[in-house]
């Protein structure tokens, strides 16, 4: 008898950590390293470019399978709020018709969840894509923009140098009909 609890309880944490790993803009998986150097300076540069930075929240992790970092260090660096809980994961894994309330309980005064790609760098440019979904509508799908950013570096300065906005863009729910 106690073998099999042993193993259910084996069988349980295995499927939670599988469950956790399951890759999404908002949780941890993969090789994830801190967000240093190249990437930070641009990251921040294009972070701090948003109109209204303090509604907005910014996922803690950024990029795919090849390069994921972890941006909780750009906290206090830029004027949003970094999720360094990963609160959003738990709201994206949550009943879909109480995502928007569980962001405005967890974010108080937030409306904007950003997602950051790894920008592109060259030597004096960079490119990167930034999401900009709407919190307060969150439900089956978040809807909201991308932001294709073009910075420039001058004197080891980052700066946003232009936007290309796409409105109307979603993020696809699977737990959804």
């Amino acid at each position: 008898m106690f073998r099999v609890a042993v193993a259910g309880l084996v069988l349980v944490n295995i499927g939670c950590a599988a469950v956790q790993d399951t890759p999404t803009p908002f949780n941890r998986w993969g090789d994830v390293l801190p967000v240093d150097e190249p990437y930070r300076a641009p990251i921040a540069a294009a972070v701090r470019s948003v109109p209204n930075p303090e509604t907005a929240v910014l996922a803690r992790y950024a990029g795919d399978t090849t390069l994921r970092l972890d941006l909780a260090g750009l906290a206090g660096e830029t004027p949003v709020t970094v999720d360094v809980d990963t609160r959003l994961a738990g709201i994206d894994n949550g009943p879909a018709a109480r995502r928007a309330h569980a962001f405005a309980k967890g974010f108080p005064g937030k409306t904007t969840v950003l997602v950051a790609e790894i920008p592109n760098i060259h030597e004096t440019s960079a490119t990167m894509t930034l999401w900009v979904w709407d919190a307060r509508a969150w439900a089956c799908w978040l809807p909201g923009k991308v932001e294709y950013i073009t910075l420039a570096r001058d004197r080891d300065e980052w700066h946003v140098a232009g936007v290309d906005v796409k409105e109307g863009m979603s993020l696809a729910q699977t737990d959804c009909e």
